[in-house]
C-alpha cells in the first residue's frame, strides 16, 4: 500500500501568508496516484484540496463544530482508495494558545484493501515551546497512548502526523535547551510506552507498532509547512 502524509498548512489566512488556496491547488495536484493519503491542518479548502480527487472514494475525517471559539475541526483528513472499515475520533482534553481555536486530537482508521486490514491512526499535537505547551503536549501524550492501546486491540498499526516533538534535541523547532529536553522526555516516553520504531523527519512522520515500512521517502515543498513523506507498508 502506498501512503503518502502531509501537514498541508490550510489554516485561516489571519495565520498564515494568505496563498492558502493556491496552496490548497498544488495539494490537490501531488496527492493522486497513492492508496493511502493522511493529512493534517485542513482547517480550511478542504473542497479544494479534494476536489475531482476520484480515486479516492472513503474518507474520514472530524465534524466541523467540536470548537466553539473558530476553526472548529481537527484538521486531520484521511483519504482511501479501499474501504474504511472502521473510524472512531478523540479530541484532546487539554490544548494552550492558539491551539485552543482547533480541536486537536486522534483519528483512527481500519482500512481493508481485499486481502488484509490495516490500522492508521493520525494526531497533530500542540505547538509551541513554552513551559505551559510542553506541560499540554505530555498530557495529550497520555491521552493518546489510552487511547492506543485500547483501541489497537494488539494489532499492527501506523501512527502518523505532526507531534511537534521528536527525539534529536537539535531539532530547529525547539526554542532552547529547556524546550528541547522536555519535548525529547515526552516523544521518548509516547514511544517507550507503545513500543514504537521511529520513522520520522524531525517533528512529523511515521511511528510504527509492528508494521514494516519500505520506501520512505522525505519530499520537500517550498508552499507547505513542511514536506510530504511517502512510504510502503
Amino acid at each position: 500500500m502506498k501512503v503518502l502524509y502531509w501537514n498541508v498548512w490550510q489554516v485561516p489566512s489571519i495565520f498564515t501568508d494568505c496563498h492558502g488556496k493556491e496552496r490548497a491547488n498544488g495539494v490537490n495536484k501531488t496527492i493522486r496516484g497513492y492508496d493511502l493519503v493522511v493529512l493534517n491542518e485542513v482547517f480550511t479548502n478542504k473542497d479544494i484540496i479534494t476536489k475531482d480527487l476520484t480515486e479516492y472514494p472513503y474518507s474520514a475525517t472530524t465534524p466541523n463544530d467540536l470548537c466553539k471559539l473558530g476553526i472548529g475541526n481537527s484538521g486531520l483528513l484521511i483519504l482511501s482508495k479501499y474501504p474504511i472499515i472502521e473510524s472512531e475520533f478523540i479530541i484532546y482534553n487539554n490544548k494552550s494558545n492558539y491551539d485552543y481555536f482547533a480541536s486537536k486530537g486522534c483519528l483512527k482508521v481500519k482500512i481493508n484493501d481485499g486481502q488484509k486490514d490495516y490500522l492508521i491512526y493520525t494526531t497533530h499535537m500542540q505547538a509551541g515551546g513554552r513551559p505551559i505547551d510542553n506541560s499540554v503536549r505530555m498530557k495529550q501524550t497520555e491521552q493518546l497512548i489510552d487511547f492506543i492501546q485500547k483501541t489497537s486491540q494488539n494489532q499492527n498499526y501506523l501512527l502518523i502526523g505532526d507531534f511537534n516533538m521528536c527525539e534529536d534535541l537539535t531539532s530547529v523547532h525547539f526554542t532552547d535547551q529547556r524546550d528541547a529536553k522536555e519535548r525529547v522526555e515526552t516523544f521518548n516516553k509516547l514511544r517507550d510506552t507503545l513500543q514504537l520504531k521511529v520513522l520520522q523527519t524531525d517533528i512529523i512522520g511515521y511511528l510504527t507498532h509492528g508494521v514494516l515500512v519500505d520506501k520512505y521517502e522525505y519530499n520537500p515543498c517550498d508552499y507547505s509547512d513542511g514536506p510530504y513523506i511517502t512510504a510502503q507498508i
